[in-house]
């Protein structure tokens, strides 16, 4: 069964049941980030710019500290029944995120879903930094964010393909211009209802019909 739909996902607070960098610098860095958040959201920077500046606010996270806060990061349990039938269908399911591999990786590994295709920033980890590093194929990304969604679906689109996309976040409302089938929560929800774009509104993945 060769099904010519193909799926593009986010993660944090999609998959995740909380945005997985908001939770990690709540937790590890000086209160000062939230600063840098608001002007990410009103505009005034890109993610990328966001991001160093929010990650440079954390010092000295031992490793016990890391894999406990990767132990305590949640999933919607439905996902993992969402994830097989689309695999077991060969749907080609990707998650493209502008959070971190180290974060993605070890919550799916958690979750025995290691099999995943991943698109997001890299984080190095060096005497008790913590240092964003960013790809530069995606240095032109018009909302300067770490990982251009846009350009990853437009690269890794296959054709004659419905897209598929799922998110619920700010970095998702640019690529979500460029998809007819959208299912979306939270921020993203709102966003394309103020702009009267269509999607379909979910809070979980067994609502999702693909």
């Amino acid at each position: 069964m060769n099904e010519k739909y193909q799926i593009f996902c986010d993660f944090d607070g999609t998959i995740t049941k909380v945005d997985t960098i908001g939770e990690f610098l709540n937790r590890f860095a000086n209160k000062k980030w939230l600063d840098v958040e608001k002007q990410w959201r009103n505009g005034q920077i890109g993610s990328r710019d966001c991001m160093i500046k929010q990650f440079s606010f954390i010092k000295n996270v031992s490793m016990s500290q890391l894999e406990s806060f990767f132990n305590d990061i949640e999933i919607d349990e439905t996902f993992i029944e969402f994830y097989n039938n689309v695999k077991k269908r060969n749907i080609k399911f990707t998650i493209v995120s502008d959070g971190f591999d180290i974060f993605i990786y070890n919550i799916l590994k958690k979750y025995k879903l290691n099999d995943i295709d991943v698109f997001a920033n890299r984080l190095k980890i060096k005497n008790g930094e913590f240092i964003p590093l960013y790809d530069d194929k995606y240095k032109d990304c018009k909302k300067q964010s770490g990982v251009c969604k846009c350009k990853v679906v437009e690269d890794k689109s296959i054709k004659d393909h419905e897209i598929i996309f799922i998110g619920d976040g700010l970095s998702d409302a640019c690529v979500s211009g460029k998809i007819s089938k959208i299912y979306a929560k939270n921020y993203l929800a709102q966003y394309l209802s103020s702009n009267n774009k269509p999607y379909i509104k979910f809070n979980s993945f067994n609502e999702i019909k693909i």
